[in-house]
């Protein structure tokens, strides 16, 4: 019997989008990049996504059924920042897609200041 896997599941950004991306992060797993500058401009090259299955990440089917949902876990963004200072090398930000996440991207510099700016009360 065939099984269809179904993926219902739209990236917030995608190939060749500018984004900024703060770096390093507080807390955020990123690898590479420059790390003396509060946040940085780049652009996305490469997108992976994590499915939430298990601990080896694989998918095992015990029972019959028609259909299978993938469900994403998280979203690695590769991104390329222009040259700086003879520095051009891609790095990795994992985002959580859980909607309650701290934000890790953001489309614009305004959104990413209006981030780093503690609310007034």
């Amino acid at each position: 019997m065939d099984i269809h896997f179904s993926l219902d599941f739209t990236t917030p950004f995608g190939i060749g989008d500018q984004v900024f991306v703060l770096h390093p992060p507080k807390d955020i797993p990123c690898h590479g990049g420059p790390a003396w500058k509060p946040y940085q401009k780049g652009n996305i090259i490469k997108i992976k996504l994590i499915f939430d299955l298990n601990t080896t990440n694989g998918l095992a089917i015990s029972q019959p059924g028609d259909e299978q949902i993938l469900h994403v876990d998280r979203v690695v963004y590769t991104i390329i920042c222009p040259p700086l200072d003879h520095h051009h090398s891609a790095f990795s930000v994992e985002c959580p897609t859980d909607p309650t996440s701290e934000p890790r991207l953001f489309a614009n510099e305004e959104e990413l200041q209006a981030y780093l700016q503690p609310e007034s009360v």
